[in-house]
């Protein structure tokens, strides 16, 4: 957010809910700021004629979180604007210039760096990212997970603070300002060390960082019309989505409950979008383009655009002249791809989002009536099909009153314009994690819940012989559900080593059951009924595709639990009676 002023003295700032807050013109030259820093796209705020304002880049309200980085001694156009690390100079380009080099140089732009700060490079969720993205990730000198471009690696705070000098760049020229004041957005469940190497790179950048604010704490500032009670935010962009409680006094906000899902978000419904128009171009062409990197990633970015159109348009043709050759001559892309279509493809991820705003109704112990208002943030947020269902869940209408693409951002600079003039105090720090021990039984005892204020302290009484060793463990907060099936059975004891096997056994069971099908279909072929074989060929179709994809093991579970729904009704088929 921002706000700067040398004029004149008790101009003011209009608050939805506070009213009009003065500010004082003491401080020169300093702009207040908000950050929504994102995993493909970045945005920033000021104040501006008393209301919150959306800085323009040079393609719209967004710059993308695109780095690469120029060979020494190479001619760029617009060499003004590429961004200095002092590893290398200046030489590092952010933003659109940055992404449209992506097709030449698949292997030299760096995205998704949101999801590599404070990682380790041995984590479960690097390893499936490194399998997916074309760039390489390296293990930095701590263990860390560290990029690498043209042969030289960077650690992500280099990354992120490239990207922040980059839209530092940008507010410098909307705004004539000495000192940048900032709040930056973060997802609720990052962790104490994400969240310290976030503040790492702003300051890097040149920022006066004043606070991280969570995600959902922004989007209810510059959203909510609620003075008192409970709001719902629900957001969903292209890593993740989430579901917050939270409880609203004046301009204060307390999380009450909170869930993400990493499994489930924009990135995952491109994958199966990609998926689908792959098969119909190996249907309509007999051309299997999945092993040319260069077509596959010139089809995803354009799949990512008709997801997108499809938010607000019933049908989109998604047309790529010239996409790849075959044996009869180059191959020219168009494909209608109607809004139905795309959601029964999504049909089993929307299930799943269902599910989880259930889950935390429950957990929160709240009716429909309980709430006040549901707000929504996040640029998957806008797509009919999730609006619908998260509106019918919690039994409220969802509040327009903000873009939700721009509430993170607006609210983060509502809320750095707050501090700056004294009118909201620095949020308290609070675990991001649940803090326990494990039991000689192997159970997880929590000592300090999630969501709870710093400082605390808490005391657990146990045997004076117990030993205690410090252990290498993974940072995030699950629920395990054991299969009906008996098929995977674990104990959270050692997650990553338990998530390998699991996703081993998964796909062992995946190829068996393609076998099945395929033996069932040779042996009864010509006595089952046609639509029945059609779906046996699609269910074997479908798990080929969700093994090759390499697919997250919801996606495949789904696959598979279609699979031996085909299956079994193969074995139960007879053929009618004939009565004499």
């Amino acid at each position: 957010m921002a706000n700067w002023v040398s004029l004149a003295k008790g101009c003011k700032f209009w608050h939805h809910i506070g009213g009009y807050r003065t500010f004082s013109t003491l401080q020169a030259e300093v702009v207040t700021v908000g950050i929504d820093f994102g995993c493909k796209s970045s945005r920033i705020a000021v104040i501006e004629s008393l209301v919150p304002k959306v800085i323009s880049s040079e393609i719209g309200n967004l710059t993308p979180s695109y780095v690469t980085m120029i060979q020494p001694n190479s001619a760029v156009p617009c060499g003004w604007g590429l961004q200095h690390l002092d590893s290398v100079g200046k030489r590092i380009i952010v933003g659109e210039m940055a992404k449209r080099q992506i097709l030449r140089h698949p292997s030299d732009v760096i995205f998704n760096i949101k999801k590599l700060i404070g990682k380790q490079f041995d984590d479960y969720d690097i390893e499936q990212m490194r399998k997916k993205v074309p760039f390489s990730i390296v293990e930095g000198p701590s263990g860390e997970a560290w990029v690498e471009i043209h042969g030289r690696k960077f650690s992500p705070v280099e990354m992120t603070q490239a990207i922040f000098a980059k839209l530092k760049d940008i507010i410098q020229m909307n705004q004539f300002c000495h000192v940048l004041k900032v709040v930056i957005s973060v997802p609720t469940f990052f962790s104490g060390k994400q969240r310290q190497d976030i503040i790492s790179a702003g300051n890097r950048a040149g920022f006066e960082i004043l606070q991280l604010i969570d995600e959902p704490i922004a989007a209810a500032l510059a959203s909510t019309t609620v003075k008192e009670g409970l709001i719902v935010v629900f957001g969903m962009g292209s890593g993740s989505h989430s579901i917050s409680v939270l409880h609203v006094s004046g301009t204060e906000f307390e999380i009450k409950a909170q869930f993400d899902d990493p499994s489930v978000g924009g990135d995952q419904f491109d994958d199966l979008l990609l998926e689908y128009v792959v098969r119909e171009i190996t249907r309509i062409h007999l051309v299997d383009i999945r092993g040319d990197k260069l077509v596959m990633m010139r089809l995803a970015e354009e799949v990512e655009k008709t997801k997108v159109r499809l938010s607000t348009q019933p049908t989109v043709e998604v047309s790529i002249p010239l996409l790849t050759g075959s044996a009869q001559g180059p191959i020219d892309l168009n494909i209608t791809v109607s809004r139905k279509k795309f959601e029964d493809l999504i049909g089993h991820l929307v299930e799943q989002i269902q599910v989880n705003c259930q889950k935390m109704l429950k957990e929160a112990k709240l009716i429909d009536e309980d709430i006040c208002e549901i707000i929504i943030m996040g640029g998957m947020a806008r797509m009919p099909k999730i609006q619908r269902i998260v509106s019918e869940i919690f039994g409220k209408r969802l509040s327009t009153r903000v873009n939700p693409e721009e509430a993170i951002v607006i609210g983060s600079s509502l809320q750095a314009a707050l501090i700056v003039e004294g009118h909201r105090e620095m949020e308290k720090d609070f675990m991001p994690l649940s803090i326990g021990v494990k039991s000689a039984k192997g159970i997880f005892m929590r000592i300090i819940p999630r969501h709870t204020t710093l400082p605390t302290k808490r005391t657990l009484k146990g045997d004076r012989h117990v030993k205690t060793a410090v252990k290498k463990f993974p940072i995030r907060e699950v629920a395990l559900k054991l299969d009906s099936s008996n098929a995977v059975k674990t104990a959270l004891l050692d997650w990553p080593m338990h998530t390998m096997v699991i996703r081993a056994r998964l796909r062992n069971l995946a190829k068996l059951m393609m076998n099945t099908l395929v033996d069932v279909l040779s042996v009864r072929k010509h006595e089952l009924p046609k639509n029945l074989c059609e779906d046996a060929v699609e269910a074997y179709d479908d798990l080929r595709m969700a093994l090759d994809l390499d697919v997250d093991d919801y996606v495949l579970g789904c696959r598979m639990r279609a699979a031996q729904s085909v299956e079994s009704k193969m074995l139960r088929w007879r053929l009618p009676s004939v009565s004499l």
